[in-house]
C-alpha cells in the first residue's frame, strides 16, 4: 500500500530523494525479512514483534517461502528507476507497478471470472493494463502504450513461470520484473518514437 505514495513522494520531493527513500525501505524490509525467516520465537521482543508482522503478512499475498518480497522489490525497483531513468520515464514506470499492480490484484480477485494463466484473469489483467495507462500523466501516448502494454505481459509472464514451476520462481517477483520491462519499453520508446 505504500508503493502508492512514490510517485506523489517524487512529485514534490523529486526523484533522487524518492530513490533515497525506495532504497532505504527496500533495504529496511529486506532486512527485516531476514530476521522473519530465521528468528527465534522466545523472548519479549518475539511477543511484541509477533503483532506487527501480522500485521505486514496481512498485506502479503500468501505466505511465500521469502516473506516481504513483494515489498521488497517494489521499492528496490522503483529506486532503480528514480536513480537511473529520467524524472518522466522513472515516475511513469513507478505508477505503472502501483497502480497496475493494485488494481489489477482488486479487480481479479473481487471480479475475475475468466482465468488466463495461473491466478489471473482476463477482467484483472484488463484491469492492470488500463490502470497502467496512468503513466501517461508523465510520458506521450505512444510511450504509454508500449509500456503498457509491455508491462501486462510480464505481468502475465510470472503466473506462467509459476504454472511451469519453474526452479528459478521463488526468484521472480511481478513488482521487479513489471518496473525492469517497463522502463526498458519507455527508453525504447523514446528511441523510436524520437522527434
Amino acid at each position: 500500500m505504500t508503493g502508492f505514495l512514490l510517485v506523489p513522494g517524487a512529485l514534490i520531493f523529486g526523484t533522487l530523494f524518492a530513490g533515497i527513500v525506495s532504497f532505504i525501505a527496500g533495504a529496511i524490509i529486506f532486512a527485516y525479512s531476514l530476521h522473519v525467516k530465521r528468528r527465534q520465537e522466545s523472548g519479549l521482543l518475539w511477543k511484541m514483534e509477533k503483532a506487527v508482522t501480522r500485521l505486514f503478512f496481512f498485506f502479503e499475498r500468501e505466505r511465500p517461502s521469502w516473506p516481504f518480497m513483494g515489498a521488497f522489490s517494489l521499492f528496490f525497483s522503483s529506486a532503480i528507476a528514480f536513480f537511473l531513468l529520467p524524472q518522466n520515464q522513472a515516475l511513469a514506470a513507478v505508477s505503472v507497478v502501483t497502480l497496475g499492480d493494485g488494481l489489477s490484484t482488486l479487480v481479479g480477485y473481487y471480479f475475475g471470472k475468466r482465468k488466463l494463466v495461473g491466478n489471473k484473469t482476463l477482467e484483472g489483467t484488463l484491469a492492470f493494463f488500463i490502470a497502467s495507462l496512468s503513466s501517461l500523466a508523465f510520458v506521450p501516448l505512444p510511450h504509454a502504450l508500449l509500456a503498457s502494454l509491455f508491462a501486462t505481459l510480464a505481468e502475465l509472464s510470472t503466473a506462467a513461470a509459476f504454472v511451469r514451476k519453474s526452479r528459478f520462481v521463488k526468484y521472480i517477483d511481478d513488482n521487479w520484473l513489471v518496473t525492469v520491462v517497463c522502463a526498458v519499453a519507455l527508453q525504447a520508446a523514446s528511441m523510436l518514437f524520437a522527434a
